[in-house]
């Protein structure tokens, strides 16, 4: 793949970074100690954090995608020292049943000793993306965000629901006291038993997702929506994702295809990525949780969703709300109506493997 800006970026960017002394590229695979060192420093944390790991920067950035021709991470170069990253996470979209490419930006930093270099990196992603989305992130992003343009769009909430109390108060970290406290705030909201019959439905566990996934009815949004849309070769990347003991799983409703879930589990948190179903959301989220419960290492189990009728599924299966986050848009055509209800979850961001 080539260092070369997609498209027309050079173009966006101001006379000072069009300049001999400034290069804005592709990151190359021999910058990753260079690159994840800078992100450690900007955001001060360890070296060892998962989010710079080599075998996650590397599946995030330099493993093919098939949903994607450019390259995924840029550094910026300011007199031979790197100045800025930004990291590309495409986000695909269907309006009105055409591919809409859409895109959030991930360990996006800049030296505090070149200020405006992150925005003007970020202008890279106007080159090849539709949408821009903007999910969390630190009070300097979301100031940023805003100057550049983006438009509130929601919260999204994180919802959690805890399988075994007594081994979730063991492995967290804090005084006694706080793990004692949490221990029975965890047993008095844990369900006693399933609020959701299956009747007709099955799922089945899969290790790898088949193309008639993507016929089956559900990859259409409903009207006033906008969801993500995964195909069966997306959704097998993120179960390459290392060391996220990711697992697939397929819905039937009688016997018909009618959706699907990825799940992963990091440490004791299992996490549902992401869930899509054509109907019974309620059923499907008794099912993912139910497979999520049989491993025997997984304490909890974790969502996203930004869509209320998601919401309403994920508190019918006794989960309840951890935090909420406020979900920002970019989009310069005004092709998406700021009415239309995001359907986005965990697999729009890094929530599902970090």
């Amino acid at each position: 793949m080539s260092d070369a800006l997609p498209n027309r970026s050079a173009a966006k960017l101001s006379p000072e970074l069009s300049s001999p002394a400034v290069e804005l590229r592709a990151t190359r695979k021999e910058e990753l100690a260079e690159v994840t060192r800078f992100l450690a420093g900007v955001f001060q944390v360890s070296s060892s954090a998962r989010f710079i790991s080599p075998r996650i920067f590397l599946w995030k950035y330099f493993d093919p995608r098939p949903d994607w021709a450019h390259p995924r991470s840029y550094v910026l170069i300011k007199g031979g020292v790197l100045a800025a990253h930004l990291g590309v996470w495409p986000v695909h979209f269907l309006l009105a049943g055409e591919p809409c490419l859409g895109a959030q930006a991930l360990d996006w930093a800049a030296d505090p000793q070149h200020p405006g270099s992150g925005s003007q990196l970020r202008a890279v992603m106007d080159t090849f993306a539709d949408l821009q989305i903007g999910i969390s992130g630190t009070e300097a992003a979301q100031r940023t965000r805003h100057k550049l343009g983006f438009r509130p769009w929601g919260n999204i909430a994180r919802f959690v629901r805890v399988l075994r109390p007594w081994r979730r108060a063991k492995e967290s970290a804090g005084s006694p006291l706080r793990r004692s406290l949490r221990l029975l705030r965890d047993a008095l909201h844990r369900p006693l038993r399933p609020v959701t019959a299956c009747g007709e439905w099955t799922m089945e566990e899969v290790g790898s997702f088949e193309e008639g996934l993507n016929h089956a009815p559900e990859v259409r949004p409903g009207v006033g929506e906008l969801r993500p849309y995964h195909s069966a070769a997306q959704l097998n990347y993120f179960l390459a994702c290392p060391e996220s003991n990711a697992r697939g799983m397929i819905f039937r409703h009688r016997g018909q295809l009618c959706g699907y879930a990825l799940l992963t589990r990091i440490g004791g948190q299992a996490r549902i990525a992401c869930l899509r179903v054509s109907h019974g959301w309620d059923t499907a989220y008794h099912l993912a949780t139910e497979l999520a419960g049989r491993d025997p290492q997984a304490y909890e189990v974790v969502a996203q969703a930004s869509h209320p009728g998601e919401a309403v599924a994920l508190r019918k299966n006794g989960y309840r709300v951890s935090d909420v986050h406020a979900t920002a848009i970019h989009d310069p055509q005004k092709r998406v109506s700021l009415e239309w209800t995001p359907g986005l979850q965990m697999t729009e961001s890094d929530a599902f493997f970090l």
